[in-house]
């Protein structure tokens, strides 16, 4: 079977997603209807679906961050139009008005053992940043208010006299934009005590940093992916890496290879700078003049030019493989944030990305994920393979900053 996302590249505007459990992420970035069909699509960390086009309607799938520790943006939308309908989540949203604020909940409650044949009395608080309903098909169980208002909201969850020895498991619904889940369990039991407003959970307050607006006019949208930004053309020969692929290129090695950085977002203003390691096949650099950055711009052979991005953001790297002499086996393209504040590091650019040009048309894209203390970024890797060159996504980082990259290849670091 095909994948989720080849069904969703190569489908028309009305698409269909099979029944069952997909890993994502999916990127969908051209209008269309997705249609799901008990469709489930999940990840560990990072996002699950991305909407990178306007004009995007969502019906009838469940979307999840399995990683409960995980802070990625489960559903990701870059357009204020698109439309949900039928969509359950289990994770963060971002750019959807009002439901990308904290939801601040359990994904369980625990009412362990209550007093059977009694009415017990539970209460649990959540906070939410807009309206929604709550309600309960838990036969025995019932919920008050039915209604939530935007802020904290302490919920009462009270049992009929159920008789001993009934295990109760359900769930409660809360219906917004989006549908939520809290998972319930408990047992009844004669000998147990009886609850009386028993506080199961107490919900946090929220963080000011993450309840943090989508600026729709200020967003950067991946050029890579946006359809507005991209022609019918770099669309046709365009593919999206994954962090540890490896490629064959010779399809663009005869021509300069132009590596743009961008990101979806900076939460705060940071500089970022490449930085080229020529390798030889020790993976050392061979020459102070074989490590390419703002103060030594090109390389030896002009095989890597660092050059001025035409919108005064973060340079672009130019390299043309044919020019690239015998000794070196391999080109490493970082980027490093400079630490003029101890606490500027990645985990202030959203979506850090880079795209890969040949003859003016985006090739491919490569999104790094999952960064948060590094300050300095591996973004890929271009290696010679028997006569052939191939690609690593690399996409890791390192806490320490620039030094200690450049000391793994063989470079003392004044500073």
């Amino acid at each position: 079977m095909r994948n989720i996302q080849d069904i969703i590249s190569s489908g028309g505007y009305d698409i269909e997603l099979p029944s069952g459990e997909f890993k994502g992420p999916v990127i969908i970035d051209k209008p269309c209807i997705l249609k799901g069909n008990s469709t489930t699509l999940w990840n560990n960390k990072g996002s699950v679906i991305e909407i990178r086009s306007q004009g995007v309607k969502i019906c009838g799938i469940r979307a999840e961050i399995t990683d409960p520790e995980s802070e990625s943006d489960c559903i990701c939308s870059y357009y204020p139009d698109t439309v949900f309908e039928n969509v359950e989540i289990s994770g963060r949203i971002k750019g959807v008005e009002k439901e990308e604020f904290q939801w601040i909940m359990p994904r369980s409650l625990s009412l362990g053992e209550f007093k059977a044949d009694n009415i017990n009395t539970f209460l649990f608080e959540i906070y939410i940043p807009s309206e929604a309903k709550i309600s309960t098909d838990i036969s025995g169980i019932s919920i008050s208010p039915s209604v939530l208002h935007e802020g904290r909201n302490t919920i009462a969850l009270t049992t009929e006299k159920i008789k001993h020895n009934v295990f109760i498991y359900g769930e409660i619904i809360i219906e917004s934009k989006f549908r939520r889940r809290i998972y319930i369990s408990g047992k009844s039991f004669a000998d147990a005590a009886l609850q009386q407003n028993y506080m199961l959970y107490r919900a946090e307050e929220p963080s000011a940093e993450k309840n943090i607006p989508t600026d729709f006019k200020n967003i950067v949208i991946p050029s890579a992916v946006s359809a507005a930004n991209i022609s019918g053309s770099e669309k046709t020969g365009m593919k999206q890496l994954r962090k540890g692929q490896r490629i064959y290129i010779d399809d663009i090695a005869d021509d300069v290879i132009k590596i743009e950085f961008n990101c979806r977002q900076m939460l705060s203003q940071v500089d970022i700078d490449p930085y080229v390691f020529l390798l030889n096949r020790d993976n050392i650099v061979p020459d102070d003049d074989d490590f390419i950055f703002f103060s030594n711009p090109v390389s030896p052979d002009y095989e890597v030019k660092i050059q001025p991005h035409s919108s005064g953001q973060v340079s672009d790297v130019d390299i043309d493989l044919r020019k690239v002499p015998s000794y070196i086996e391999k080109i490493s393209v970082a980027y490093s944030i400079y630490n003029n504040n101890s606490r500027d590091n990645f985990s202030k650019v959203i979506d850090p990305f880079v795209s890969i040009r040949s003859r003016g048309n985006i090739r491919y894209f490569f999104t790094a994920e999952d960064l948060m203390m590094e300050t300095t970024i591996i973004f890929l890797e271009i290696y010679r393979h028997n006569m052939s060159w191939k690609m690593n996504m690399v996409g890791a980082g390192y806490n320490h900053g620039l030094s200690r990259l450049c000391e793994s290849y063989g470079l003392m670091v004044g500073y």
